[in-house]
C-alpha cells in the first residue's frame, strides 16, 4: 500500500493537484451468520479501498475506489484532480497537516479463532432456545482484520492495523398471536473470554423483549421523569453532540452553543468525553481525515470544554481542531446504581429505545419510547405500548439530575444510566 500510496500521491500533483492526500485499507472479515436462530453461513470476504483528495487554489476533489491497483489509481488520481478543478473554491479546504514523524499502530490479535467464534455462537443460541424459547434472532459474530494507510503531500505517514471481533443481533419474542417490537444491540472484543450473552447488556435486552410481551397502552400524558438505558444514552448523546457541537451546525451557524465555550451547558453532574485511545476499549487511532486521534473532555462539571470540530471546521470557524471527532462519547458515571435511583422516581418511564427523526435545530425532539416500561412509585409498574416521548434536548441535559455508578460495556465506551426530568410523556401510539 505504501507503494501504491506514493504512485497515487505524484499521479494528483502531476495532474495539478497542490495538496493531495490517500487513505487506503485492506481488510480480511470472517464471519459467521445467523437466520431464524440457526447458523446458516460462515465466509471470508475482503476489502480494499481507497480514497483520494486533491485540492487546488482552495478547490477540492474527492473519489472512493474499490480495487487498489496502479491502474486504478492512477485513473483516480487523475479524475480527483479534474473534480478539483471544476469545484468551488474554499479556502477552509485542505489536507492533514504533519505533526510529527510516522507513526505505525498495531492493536489486537492478528488472526480470529474461527473455532471459538463457533463455539460461542452456538453457545449463545443454545442458551437463547433454552431460557426464552420464544425469542427469534439474526445476527453475525466476525472477526476482522484490518490494515489502514494515511498519506498526503504534507508528509503525514500514518499506518493502523487492527484485529478485533463484532456480533450483531436483532431480536423479537413472540406467544401465541402478541409480538414484541424489534430490538437489537452489539458488541465489540478484543477477544472471546466472555459469553456473547453476557456483552453489551444483550441478555438484558432479551428479557425485556419478553416482558414486552405483556405491554400495555399508558393511556395519559403528564410532564415526568424518565432513566435512559445505556443503549439509549448513547443515542441521546450522539444527537447532543451532533446537533450542537459537530463541525456541520458550527459551520453553518445553527448551533445555540456556538458562543458557549467556557459556560455552563448542562447540569453540573454532566462530564462528556471521548476517548478513542482508551487501552481497554476497541477505538481507533487516526480521524477520518488524517490526525492522529486523542482523548478529550467535552463537558466537564456542565462546562463545555471543546467542540467536535474536524479540520475543515476548525478551519472555517477559526476554532481549535479537536482531538477526534467526539464519536463513542460517553457519560462519566455517578455515584448510586441505576437501581437505587429508579427507587426516587414518583411517576416515569424506563426508556431504553427512542425512535424518531432528528432533532430540530434548537434542539426539540419527538419520538417513540420502544422497549420501555412505566415507572410508578419507585418500581417499574409495566411495559409499555409505543408511548411518544418529547423535549428539548439542551433543557434535557440542564435537567440531568443523576447519573448511574453502574454501566454497560460495548467494548468501545462504557455508558451509565441517566435519569432526567421534564421529559412530556404522552400516551401510546399503536403500531
Amino acid at each position: 500500500m505504501r507503494e501504491l500510496a506514493d504512485l497515487t500521491l505524484d499521479a494528483m500533483r502531476q495532474s495539478g493537484a497542490e495538496q493531495a492526500q490517500v487513505r487506503m485499507v485492506r481488510a480480511e472479515k470472517t464471519e459467521i451468520n445467523v437466520q431464524e436462530n440457526n447458523i446458516t453461513l460462515m465466509r471470508t470476504v475482503f476489502d480494499a479501498s481507497g480514497q483520494l483528495t486533491a485540492i487546488a487554489q482552495g478547490k477540492k476533489g474527492t473519489l472512493s475506489v474499490n480495487q487498489l491497483t496502479p491502474e486504478t489509481l492512477g485513473e483516480a488520481a487523475r479524475t480527483a484532480a479534474e473534480m478539483a478543478a471544476v469545484s468551488r473554491s474554499d479556502d477552509a479546504n485542505a489536507v492533514a497537516e504533519l505533526e510529527d514523524g510516522p507513526h505505525f499502530f498495531d492493536d489486537g490479535p492478528s488472526q480470529g479463532d474461527k473455532a471459538k467464534m463457533l463455539d460461542r455462537m452456538e453457545e449463545f443460541l443454545t442458551a437463547l432456545k433454552r431460557d426464552y424459547p420464544g425469542v427469534m434472532t439474526e445476527g453475525t459474530i466476525s472477526f476482522q482484520r484490518a490494515a489502514v494507510l494515511y498519506r498526503n503531500t504534507n508528509g503525514v505517514d500514518l499506518e493502523s492495523r487492527d484485529g478485533r471481533y463484532d456480533f450483531n443481533f436483532l431480536f423479537s419474542a413472540r406467544e401465541c398471536e402478541t409480538s414484541s417490537s424489534f430490538n437489537y444491540t452489539g458488541a465489540v472484543s478484543r477477544g472471546l473470554d466472555t459469553p456473547l450473552m453476557e456483552q453489551g447488556g444483550l441478555e438484558m435486552l432479551i428479557r425485556q423483549n419478553v416482558e414486552e410481551l405483556q405491554a400495555r397502552p399508558l393511556n395519559d400524558k403528564f410532564e415526568g421523569e424518565v432513566i435512559l438505558s445505556p443503549m439509549c444514552a448513547q443515542d441521546v448523546l450522539a444527537m447532543f453532540i451532533g446537533t450542537f457541537l459537530s463541525t456541520t451546525p458550527l459551520v453553518a451557524g445553527t448551533s445555540v452553543l456556538k458562543d458557549k465555550l467556557g459556560q455552563a451547558v448542562a447540569a453540573e453532574c454532566v462530564t462528556v468525553a471521548s476517548n478513542p485511545t482508551d487501552p481497554e476499549a476497541c477505538g481507533y487511532r487516526v480521524t477520518p481525515d488524517g490526525f492522529r486521534a486523542a482523548d478529550m473532555t467535552i463537558v466537564e462539571n456542565g462546562v463545555l470544554r471543546c467542540f467536535a470540530l474536524n479540520q475543515y471546521g476548525a478551519r472555517k470557524t477559526g476554532r481549535d481542531r479537536a482531538a477526534n471527532e467526539g464519536d463513542g462519547a460517553f457519560l462519566r458515571p455517578g455515584a448510586r446504581p441505576h437501581a437505587e435511583i429508579l427507587k426516587d422516581i414518583k411517576r416515569g418511564l424506563l426508556i431504553c429505545r427512542f425512535s424518531g427523526g432528528s432533532p430540530s435545530e434548537n434542539g426539540d425532539i419527538s419520538g417513540v419510547a420502544k422497549n420501555s416500561f412505566y415507572i410508578e412509585d419507585g418500581k417499574i409498574a409495566f411495559p409499555v405500548k409505543e408511548t411518544m416521548v418529547s423535549g428539548n434536548l439542551l433543557e434535557m441535559f440542564k435537567n440531568i439530575r443523576e447519573i448511574s455508578s453502574d454501566t454497560i460495556f460495548d467494548g468501545s465506551v462504557r455508558q451509565p444510566w441517566v435519569r432526567v426530568s421534564g421529559v412530556t410523556v404522552s400516551g401510546a401510539v399503536e403500531d
